[in-house]
């Protein structure tokens, strides 16, 4: 990947990395330097012939993905030498609409044909084509490509300090995973992903529209992250058992799951809970005017962003008892002096009460679902977000 000039103090002040001219600067026969931005670690730079143009990688980031590596970021390391190279990588990155309606919305990570996945494998002498297996999500409520990148910029500035390359996670493209586990923060928002990767390194990202900082901002990263390890446990189960339609464990997370829809629904004006609570209001979009409520709950989920994910996430655990009382009572300390224009507290009725005024704009078609999802848990929480909700008791 090339960098233009104009990203040389983000990289050097953001990863700890250091671009610079390299000192042997022979020309081609355009009369341009072959050499003349280079991404190096090293503290000086010698003899320098074209074919280490690029700084390799080490090999087993190269021949062997980066633990949770997603396939486009690998793709995107491969240093591809001959056409065939190329070409298998340009057919797998390239985002752009393709002729054959079956290419058109390709998603690069998890959507990729099968026939990709061999010219890569021919292209670069990979022997097994288990290998791929690898790449597999273990979730598969995905935010689209389309929609939005979100990735740690932690994370990227330790890959590019390490490795020289942006590492992308596949991980963050769940839809269950906003926060980051490593570094305990809440993921950027990149905007539409670019083939060149240049939204990760130069600014600025797309505003998460946060309302709250500090002691309250880390609170909530910590009950959201117990709760994300709950739904990535529960989801990379269902995954890998071909067999789990019907069981219960696939009756309560996708009862979970409903519940976290039906909290980020979208609309034209007054969206769900849990994308004015700790963040701004979303902006109003008349597009959403003449949509079922139902498919405002599914376009709500794919268009929240990772600060709205979190909190979901955390009111579905609180709704559903997985959040405990303590933890609720922490929760409403930290965040009590910092709240949103919402005057509401992280209570079960209270979130059920605040649901009630939100959705009233609506037909009440919504009501049997969502009383039948919270039907699946018998907890005291659960009860208390029907009496807000003033629904028919559990």
């Amino acid at each position: 990947m090339s960098i233009c000039h104009s990203t040389r103090n983000h990289f050097s002040s953001s990863a700890g990395v250091t671009l610079r001219a390299c000192s042997n600067t022979s020309e081609n026969a355009s009369g341009a330097p072959f050499c003349q931005q280079k991404l190096v670690s090293a503290p000086s730079c010698s003899n320098c012939p074209i074919e280490k143009l690029y700084m390799p990688m080490p090999n087993h980031s190269v021949t062997l993905p980066i633990a949770e590596e997603s396939f486009s970021s690998w793709c995107h390391r491969l240093q591809p030498r001959t056409a065939a190279q190329w070409r298998a990588i340009d057919e797998i990155l390239n985002l752009k609409p393709h002729p054959l309606a079956e290419l058109r919305l390709r998603d690069p990570d998890f959507e990729s044909p099968p026939v990709f996945e061999s010219r890569i494998k021919d292209a670069f002498g990979l022997k097994k084509v288990a290998f791929f297996e690898r790449f597999r999500a273990d979730c598969l409520w995905l935010v689209p490509h389309t929609v939005g990148d979100y990735a740690c910029a932690d994370c990227i500035a330790n890959a590019l300090r390490q490795h020289g390359r942006i590492v992308l996670m596949k991980s963050w493209r769940y839809l269950l995973a906003p926060i980051c586990p490593k570094h305990s923060k809440i993921l950027t928002d990149y905007g539409r992903r670019k083939s060149s990767y240049l939204q990760f390194l130069t600014g600025p990202p797309v505003p998460l529209r946060l309302t709250i900082t500090g002691s309250a901002l880390d609170a909530v990263i910590k009950a959201g992250l117990k709760v994300q390890v709950l739904m990535l446990k529960l989801e990379k189960q269902l995954v890998s058992n071909p067999h789990s339609a019907g069981t219960r464990e696939f009756s309560i997370f996708h009862a979970r799951k409903y519940i976290m829809e039906f909290l980020l629904h979208a609309a034209h004006y007054g969206a769900g809970l849990a994308t004015q609570f700790v963040t701004t209001p979303r902006a109003g979009d008349v597009a959403l005017t003449d949509m079922r409520f139902k498919l405002l709950m599914k376009v709500g989920a794919l268009q929240a962003n990772a600060a709205e994910r979190t909190c979901a996430l955390i009111m579905m655990g609180i709704i559903t008892g997985y959040v405990t009382r303590q933890e609720i009572e922490e929760l409403n300390n930290q965040t009590e002096y910092v709240r949103s224009w919402w005057a509401c507290r992280w209570d079960p009725e209270f979130l059920g009460t605040s649901c009630r005024q939100i959705y009233k704009s609506h037909d009440q078609t919504y009501s049997r679902q969502i009383r039948n999802a919270l039907g699946t848990f018998n907890h005291k929480h659960t009860k208390a977000f029907v009496r807000g909700m003033a629904l028919e008791p559990l």
